[in-house]
């Protein structure tokens, strides 16, 4: 039977979690679980349909019954998951029934070694694969102390460290959990030499973290740490120590994938950059305090200690330090310390007040809205959003960026749209500007850039790998570089921005569950004409801002957003000064645009668009246009849309065909290519259209009232 843990995909995209598969077999027979989900084992990207494997999970043996609570008011501790293995050194890992360990049966201590390292193997249970054990001393302290740290996506090291209650406490590294994923963590348990099991902790919770030293503490809830072995943490780390670092090794080069130790020693203190792993750069100079040391940092050492040779954490492992030249190094226990300092209790869980929401977003409007577009990037998306969106964000992402390379009109066949037509079309149902972030030029040019080369290694890579799995990491990885600028975008239209600066006031604060992880607020904001709603998840204790309903829908889409008829109302007006043509440089021309806006009963909206040109023949090879015969010319079109008033926002389809205008009309004909659709929307003073021919992004033009 395999051991492994594994969350539900549901095709909705909602996952449940993590399971081994006799759980998941009996889910299946009892109708709770889609036969179309998909399987993903904990720490892999790809998952496995379950009707690949439906007729195997029937064949297994059901899980056993949960152990019993004890009587009396003594208080529960859950027992973790656990699964016994027996195996020979030299044979296949064979595994045994599923029997969770009793809690009165303490694994019996093992047999002291002389030797650090034995030349034995103990099985772990990850499916026949070997695990170096280690023996004695030092090692074994710190064994008992390590475990791995795993989420739908990826795998680290972590190891237990006193905390400010009774509770357990994971020290790791930040990048392995900053996904908003669940996480897992597991940990090996030696019963002899042959036997052993992997006791698992879903029920987890990330307390704190320091995305610049790439740090983050987990706390277990609900589990006693008296029950394990901490790590000590030393008071500084000691140039030229003799050292131990520890992970498990998650490269294709290695042959075992357990708890490993690399011993070395401190090469020199240091001090850190800040790192933006996203987009490649240092954010800023001597931003941490690490050490540069001899052992050769792998994948899978990640969030692993660094000890000492009383097996104290001089260090956590990081892969490379970007700053010397790609050393290895590891984040010095001083930051650990000072990261460790501002976790807090579970009892001193609190409850927001306004005022930390008034704080939160005032820190959105300085720190990025006020930016220019161009810096935007460099603030992280996790120091104001919520965790737990950042999971929904980036399939979010990853199907805007699929659309918006659809150029086919058959996406929507009715309304003859193409996928970057209905994408942009949606996007300008929110309220404030369309994407500023995302379509800036700092933005699109480097995504463009990343788009073609990957095109070309996706093709180069694509006829070596039939799963075309290096052209899907391609494409993912391009994803990334989008996901910070489009967080912004959203989390834009979500405060309804209108590019000045606004005064936030919060008029009520509710709490949405009772664990006090969700809270509503109601926000006056200057310049909006009503109260605005707006989400709140508590992350570390901190609220963070949060973008999406449990359904995966954006809040700004349905926020409310009262306006009223006679601002929409009347002619709108946009002139253009007279420029070069862009097709015809012998010529210079000027326009204007007019918006006729009425709308009637039931928020029915009539708009007349009338477009102007005015073309100047200004060339020495001719005095004179082809068309006309004459040296100026006055062309035009006119189109007229129907559509509804919703939240804010018109929506309007063409009613007749595209009819020519002007006193040249008749000889010269406009280039202006009819419109398939239009979104109309006040933004500030200004009335911002949207149009588009169906097939390409809209374009996006500003209006005043005349």
């Amino acid at each position: 039977m395999d051991k492994h843990y594994y969350f539900i995909v549901e095709p909705t995209g909602d996952e449940d979690g993590p399971y081994i598969l006799a759980e998941i077999a009996k889910k299946l027979a009892e109708g709770s679980v889609s036969p179309e989900a998909s399987l993903l084992k904990v720490g892999e990207t790809r998952g496995t349909p379950i009707r690949e494997v439906v007729s195997a999970l029937a064949a297994l043996p059901p899980p056993p019954p949960p152990a019993r609570k004890p009587h009396g008011t003594q208080p529960y501790t859950p027992i973790p998951v656990a699964v016994p293995v027996m195996a020979e050194a030299s044979a296949p890992v064979a595994l045994q029934p599923y029997v969770p360990p009793m809690p009165q049966l303490a694994p019996p201590p093992r047999p002291h070694r002389r030797w650090p390292y034995a030349a034995g193997v103990a099985a772990l249970a990850l499916g026949g694969i070997a695990v170096l054990g280690l023996r004695g001393g030092k090692e074994a302290h710190v064994e008992s102390a390590m475990v791995r740290v795993s989420t739908p996506t990826g795998t680290g090291a972590g190891f237990m460290i006193d905390g400010p209650d009774s509770d357990v406490y994971v020290a790791t590294a930040n990048h392995v959990v900053d996904r908003g994923e669940r996480v897992l963590v597991e940990r090996d348990v030696e019963i002899t030499d042959k036997r052993h099991y992997v006791e698992a902790y879903p029920e987890t919770e990330i307390v704190a973290a320091d995305p610049d030293a790439d740090l983050a503490i987990i706390r277990i809830k609900n589990v006693d740490a008296s029950r394990f072995h901490r790590l000590k943490l030393a008071k500084e780390p000691q140039k030229d120590a003799r050292i131990s670092s520890y992970g498990y090794p998650g490269s294709s080069l290695v042959k075992h994938a357990g708890l490993m130790s690399k011993d070395g020693k401190v090469l020199s203190l240091v001090m850190f950059p800040a790192y933006d792993e996203r987009y490649a750069r240092i954010v800023r100079e001597n931003a941490v305090d690490g050490l540069l040391i001899s052992t050769d940092i792998e994948p899978g050492f990640s969030g692993g200690p660094t000890t000492n040779e009383a097996g104290e954490v001089v260090g956590v492992n990081v892969t490379k330090d970007h700053a010397h030249i790609g050393q290895n190094g590891a984040i010095s226990v001083v930051a650990l310390r000072a990261l460790l300092d501002k976790v807090k209790p579970a009892s001193a869980h609190t409850d927001p007040k306004p005022e930390d929401i008034v704080a939160l977003l005032n820190r959105v409007q300085t720190e990025y809205l006020l930016l220019p577009v161009e810096e935007r990037g460099r603030v992280r998306e996790s120091e104001f959003l919520s965790a737990g969106d950042l999971p929904t964000l980036r399939s979010f992402v990853g199907e805007i960026r699929r659309e918006e390379r659809n150029a086919d009109t058959a996406f929507l066949p009715k309304q003859h749209l193409s996928g970057q037509a209905a994408l942009g079309m949606y996007f300008a149902r929110l309220p404030g500007k369309l994407l500023e972030t995302y379509r800036a030029p700092s933005v699109a040019e480097p995504l463009a850039a990343c788009d073609a080369s990957n095109r070309r290694l996706a093709g180069f890579l694509g006829e070596l790998d039939h799963d075309q799995q290096h052209a899907l990491a391609s494409v993912t990885a391009c994803d990334e570089l989008a996901m910070r600028p489009l967080a912004w975008d959203l989390a834009a239209a979500t405060l309804q921005w209108d590019g000045h600066e606004k005064q936030y006031t919060v008029t009520k604060l509710d709490r949405m569950d009772d664990e006090g992880n969700t809270f509503r607020a109601s926000v006056r904001i200057t310049g909006a004409a009503s109260l605005i709603e707006l989400w709140i998840g508590m992350d570390r204790g901190t609220p963070r801002l949060k973008l999406f309903d449990p359904t995966g829908n954006l809040y700004a889409i349905a926020s409310p957003r009262n306006v009223s008829t006679s601002a929409l109302q009347g002619t709108w007006v946009m002139k253009r000064p007279r420029v070069t043509d862009a097709i015809d440089k012998d010529a210079e021309v000027e326009g204007e645009e007019t918006l006729a806006i009425s709308i009637g009963d039931e928020h029915k909206v009539s708009i007349r668009h009338v477009l102007t040109q005015k073309f100047f023949q200004v060339g020495k090879k001719s005095s004179a246009f082809a068309c006309s015969r004459k040296a100026t010319i006055e062309t035009g079109v006119v189109q007229s849309f129907s559509g509804l008033l919703e939240n804010g926002v018109v929506t309007a389809l063409p009613e007749k065909e595209l009819e020519p205008t002007g006193a040249d009309a008749g000889s010269c004909v406009s280039n202006h290519r009819a419109d398939r659709i239009v979104a109309v929307k006040l933004t500030g003073d200004q009335l911002t259209l949207y149009r588009t021919d169906g097939v390409g992004f809209p374009e996006t033009v500003q209006f005043t009232k005349q």
